[in-house]
Parts: structure tokens; C-alpha cells; sequence
């Protein structure tokens, strides 16, 4: 009976922020409206260029599908983007430590 009294129980997959949908928040929703900004503006160039709504439409419609596969979160609580930021910076990191050894007994 006394052992029953000190189990711990630890809760899993809470999130520290509500979103919208599963992996989708306030943050990845700004992200997404910023990534959907800068791509209408590449589309209105586009658009000026070649004059073609179709291809206008289709650039618009996976910039918005596109943008919010890549900001989603999965069950590790990462996304595309956090995946690749990590790998970058994996990439800047140390990878060579050189030592030198001393001879501490003396």
C-alpha cells in the first residue's frame, strides 16, 4: 500500500501553447501568413510577366499548401523548418576537438 502512494506519473504529449489543429499554432500561422505574403508577391511578378491566371493561380495555391506542410509540427514537436534550421546549425558546429595531453602525474 505504501508503494502505491509514491508512483509518479508523468503526462505525455502536452503542449505548452494552444493551436489550431494538431502541430499548427499561433507561431507557425504567423510564419505561414509571411511565407504566403512574400510568395503573392513573386506572383503579381509573375502574373506582370507572363499574364497567365492559370499559372498565377497554381504558384498562389501551393505557395499556401506548401508553406503550411513546411511550418506544421509533427509528434516530435518539429517541423521541416525546425528540421533544417537544426541541421544548419549542426553543420556550423564543432566537429574536431584537438587536445593535448598532459602528463598530470608528475
Amino acid at each position: 500500500m505504501e508503494e502505491d502512494k509514491y508512483d509518479l506519473y508523468i503526462p505525455m504529449g502536452l503542449k505548452e501553447k494552444n493551436e489550431y489543429w494538431d502541430g499548427f499554432g499561433k507561431d507557425e500561422a504567423i510564419k505561414t501568413l509571411i511565407t504566403v505574403g512574400i510568395s503573392t508577391l513573386i506572383d503579381v511578378f509573375i502574373y506582370f510577366i507572363t499574364k497567365n491566371i492559370v499559372l498565377c493561380s497554381v504558384v498562389f495555391l501551393t505557395s499556401i499548401g506548401g508553406s503550411i506542410m513546411f511550418f506544421v509540427k509533427d509528434t516530435t514537436n518539429l517541423s521541416a523548418y525546425n528540421q533544417i534550421c537544426n541541421m544548419i546549425n549542426f553543420a556550423k558546429s564543432q566537429k574536431k576537438y584537438e587536445y593535448k595531453s598532459l602528463d598530470e602525474l608528475k
